[in-house]
């Protein structure tokens, strides 16, 4: 913004310097004339030095002026033409990322429908999908829900300040539940999660060190995610907290990855096994927080 600002300010001194260069030409044009229309018809010769005087004066005066606003105008034009070939450069990317990004976007049915049969496939037709996948894991959460694990991790999540160990253990209890269900199903619905973190990541490389680069990562991030069940956003929301949501340095890099750009913030609470889980996220406002929540995480 700052840039632009001062550009429009080169651009107004150049328009500013012809103006000047044209009202100082027509100011001494006025006092020469009223200076020769003094003279008597004998002295020609006084007023022929006069007029070539006046000419020296006009092309040396204004000469300055339209010199100095040829350079500006050079230089506005070499800008507008860098300004212009940056805007092309931009559009040409972006169509290139689109087309790619919507080939990616198309192919997601495909790989959901692939999962769906390798799910069927792997627990003999006892779950045929990933919502009934899903359906699954919440039902294994409730039978669980009077454990004493999970009564710790309820005082926990009940505590309005939790420190650092206690937010460690509350993530680390989740993603332990959720590793033991796929194990225990044995499926191999991870596949389809990683597509989906591949399409995610993709999105974030290619725009964030551009300009705008939230409105972009949003806008795109928002196409990937109104392809998504609320069931396959929950289980994503549990997968990347797990040993599966790891990167090859071992950390859970996707996981901040999509609390920074607040990827699941369109989630139904109904669906998290718990309400209180979105402190896992603490920089997801989620729209269902009340007011004091969204508060809380900012």
């Amino acid at each position: 913004m700052k840039k632009r600002y001062n550009f429009n300010i080169i651009k107004i001194l150049a328009y500013l310097s012809t103006l000047l260069a044209f009202a100082v030409s027509i100011w001494i044009t006025i006092i020469v004339i009223k200076n020769i229309s003094s003279y008597q018809q004998t002295e020609f010769a006084i007023i022929r030095q006069m007029k070539s005087g006046f000419g020296d004066l006009i092309a040396g005066t204004i000469g300055i002026f339209l010199s100095f606003a040829a350079t500006l105008f050079l230089f506005v034009t070499f800008r507008e033409q860098r300004r212009q070939f940056t805007e092309n450069q931009i559009d040409t990317d972006k169509n290139r990322f689109e087309n790619t990004f919507f080939n990616l976007l198309s192919m997601l049915y495909q790989v959901r429908e692939n999962v769906n049969k390798e799910i069927s496939l792997s627990t003999n037709g006892q779950i045929k999908s990933i919502k009934e996948f899903y359906d699954g894991f919440k039902k294994k959460y409730i039978e669980l829900i009077d454990t004493k694990e999970q009564k710790e991790i309820s005082i926990y999540l009940s505590k309005s300040q939790r420190n650092t160990v206690e937010n460690d253990q509350i993530e680390y209890y989740l993603g332990q539940l959720y590793e033991q269900y796929v194990e225990e199903k044995s499926c191999n619905i991870s596949y389809y999660f990683r597509y989906i973190f591949n399409v995610i990541n993709f999105i974030i490389t290619q725009w964030e060190n551009t300009q705008d680069s939230d409105a972009y990562i949003h806008k795109y991030l928002n196409f990937v995610q109104a392809q998504m069940s609320n069931e396959e956003l929950a289980l994503i929301f549990y997968d990347v907290i797990s040993h599966y949501g790891l990167d090859s340095s071992y950390i859970h890099a996707f996981k901040g990855k999509i609390d920074n750009y607040g990827f699941l913030e369109n989630i139904d609470d109904q669906v998290l096994l718990d309400r209180r889980h979105h402190v896992i996220f603490p920089k997801t406002k989620f729209r269902f927080l009340n007011r004091s929540e969204k508060e809380a995480k900012s």
